[in-house]
Parts: C-alpha cells; sequence; structure tokens
C-alpha cells in the first residue's frame, strides 16, 4: 500500500513587508481584538494567534517562508500540501499567495492537493444570481486548476485519479447532489474524485466519491475532550460506512483553540492538546486502521490553534512526532531529529538576516 501524508497548509497569512498590510494576524471580534502593528511588553507582536510562531508573523507570499515550511515537510515524511483555494475572482489577493506557493512547490517533490471552498463565494452568498451560475463558475476554475496545476505535474495522483476536498459550511446555501453531478460530469472535472467533510447530508451521498474528517465537532459547551473526540471518529466512520464504503480520510489534530478569533465571533471552541495526548489519539487511529491517505489537521491554522509548524511554545515536538509516525505508517525508518528541523530553520532566519543588512 502506497500511504500519502499530507498537510493542511494555510496560505492566507499577510504582512505589510510583503503584502502592504496585515491580514488573518488581527482580529477585530469583540472579546478578542488583536492588532499585529502593536508590541507586547514580551517583544512580540499582539497576534491573532494561539502561541506563537517560532519565525514570528509572516507572509504567505514569502519564498523564503514557504521554502522553510516544504523543506520541514519533507524532512518530517509528509508527501505533500491541502490547501484551500475559492478560486481567482472570489478572493484575488488569496489567490496570488496560492500562486505564489506553486512557483515554489515546483523546486520539491511534494504534491498539492485543492479543498474547493465551495462555500466562500459561490451561489447564493457570493457574487452569482442563481446556482446555474454558480456552477459554471465553479466548472470554470476546475477547469483552470486542471491547465494549470494538474497537467504541470504538481497535483497529487492515485491511481489515475485526482482528489479534491470540499469545505462546505453554510448549509441551506451549498449546491446540492444536482449541482455537483453537474460539476464532476463536465470536461474540467474528468479524473478528479471529490472528498466531503460532512457525510451527513443526504444532498451530497450520493455524489462523494470520499470523505475527509476534520476536527469532530464540539460538544454543548463548545469542548471536544479526548473521550469525545473518539467518540466522534466512531460515529463518523460508522456513518462512512453505512453509506457503502467510500474512501475516508482520516485527521491527525494536535488540538483546536479559536479563542484568539473568538470562533469568528460566534464564541471560542477548544479541544485541549492535552500535552500532546490528541495528536497521539489521532496517529494510534490510523496506525490501527486501513487507510491509503491521511490529513494533518493542520500545519499552520494560527487562527485555530490547530497547527503543528514550530513555535515558541512547543518547539519542534510535533514535527518530531510526525516524522515518528510517518515513518512507522510506512514502514520506513525515522531519520529525522529536532536537529534537523533546527537546521532548517536557522537557514531561513539567516536568509533573513542578510535581506535585512542589505537593505541598509
Amino acid at each position: 500500500m502506497n500511504r500519502r501524508l499530507f498537510a493542511h497548509l494555510c496560505t492566507w497569512f499577510s504582512t505589510p513587508e510583503v503584502s502592504g498590510r496585515w491580514e488573518m494576524w488581527n482580529s477585530e471580534y469583540d472579546g478578542a481584538r488583536h492588532d499585529p502593528s502593536v508590541l507586547r511588553a514580551d517583544g512580540r507582536r499582539d497576534i491573532a494567534a494561539f502561541g506563537y510562531p517560532l519565525i514570528g508573523p509572516y507572509d504567505s507570499a514569502d519564498a523564503d517562508a514557504i521554502r522553510w515550511q516544504l523543506s520541514l515537510m519533507q524532512a518530517c515524511g509528509i508527501d505533500g500540501v491541502i490547501v484551500d483555494w475559492d478560486g481567482r475572482r472570489i478572493n484575488p489577493h488569496r489567490h496570488e499567495k496560492f500562486l505564489a506557493l506553486l512557483r515554489v512547490l515546483r523546486e520539491y517533490p511534494l504534491k498539492l492537493i485543492v479543498c474547493f471552498e465551495e462555500w466562500a463565494g459561490y451561489y447564493p452568498l457570493g457574487t452569482f444570481a442563481s446556482a446555474e451560475e454558480g456552477v459554471s463558475a465553479a466548472i470554470g476554475e476546475l477547469a483552470w486548476l486542471r491547465e494549470n496545476v494538474i497537467e504541470t505535474g504538481l497535483y497529487e495522483e492515485q491511481n489515475g485519479r485526482f482528489p479534491v476536498f470540499v469545505f462546505r459550511k453554510m448549509p441551506g446555501h451549498m449546491f446540492g447532489r444536482a449541482e455537483w453531478e453537474r460539476i464532476k460530469a463536465s470536461s474540467a472535472a474528468r479524473g478528479m474524485e471529490f472528498y466531503f467533510e460532512d457525510c451527513y447530508d443526504p444532498q451530497i451521498e450520493e455524489a462523494a466519491d470520499g470523505w475527509f474528517f476534520w476536527v469532530g465537532g464540539f460538544d454543548a459547551e463548545n469542548r471536544n475532550s479526548l473521550a469525545y473526540h473518539r467518540d466522534a471518529i466512531a460515529r463518523y466512520e460508522a456513518r462512512v460506512r453505512a453509506l457503502g464504503g467510500k474512501k475516508v480520510v482520516p485527521s491527525l489534530v494536535p488540538g483546536f483553540d479559536d479563542t484568539c478569533v473568538w470562533g469568528w465571533g460566534g464564541g471560542k471552541r477548544v479541544a485541549p492538546r492535552e500535552n500532546g495526548a490528541r495528536y497521539e489519539l489521532c496517529c494510534e487511529h490510523v496506525l490501527a486502521g486501513e487507510f491509503d491517505l491521511a490529513q494533518i489537521v493542520t500545519w499552520n491554522d494560527w487562527n485555530e490553534g490547530s497547527h503543528i509548524e514550530p513555535s515558541a511554545d512547543f518547539g519542534y515536538a510535533y514535527l518530531c512526532r510526525t516524522a515518528r509516525f510517518a515513518a512507522q505508517w510506512k514502514g520506513t525508518a525515522c531519520t529525522a531529529a529536532e536537529a534537523d528541523f533546527a537546521a532548517i530553520t536557522d537557514v531561513y532566519l539567516q536568509k533573513k538576516r542578510k535581506t535585512r543588512e542589505e537593505k541598509k
């Protein structure tokens, strides 16, 4: 079995030095206001993040930062990235960051899987007057993806098929089965397999080619304990099996805490890391199952506190655990160590110091 491990990479962070403004490092929600232009007493910027990035707040379009991320992934046995993408016209600024990632990705043996943001701008919440126009726009975006990414060899291919994840975040405001069947029947979607997060919507049960697990939800108090997480996995997989045995992509979740953005305005949600026990639970679940693709949720979602990217708080601990898991899951020897990750960070920091000195 050719087992593949991917990390969900967030590409929406901006800094004034690169993009001319702060984006996603700031928060204006009541109870969670953060202004990264403000330096705190400890010398760190006031960012909307759970913890603090080891290299400080960065821009997702910065080629040096991208190389640092991809080099760390490669070193710990990750095979590629899953990236949220809502097309070219809904958010051109974010699309430019997607293009910046693609340019650097060509330098690595890593592959890409797109998580298509169906909810972020298509019918009826976006800029289209009807579902039919929204479907046509989605097909157009997938055609661009085929021509510019899949056909250039950057995309993950599994047995001649190309997995596409789909985020559907707003019940009642999403494509149904008929719309998805039209999308899948288009020439743009030829060879694509669509994995959906929500396996409880009868509208897409037939349209889905597979499913991917995310964090597992939260209880009435917006908490997710280890016991709750374990039960959520069991319920999810029982539901998937009842739908006919379609492919399932499990997740490795270190934790979740969106207090710094106040749950995007809806109130904080917390899945404690439990000193690494949650990540360990996920690793054990994947090792015990029959999966050929797994997703790390996430590499760097600092806003929701689900990152394994090196931080001032946890150092390289989660990368070291990921490296051990990847080797065990794939049946290879683990050769990565903390010193290897630190050396990659040193290369990045030296590059940045040199750039600053050249600008003086």
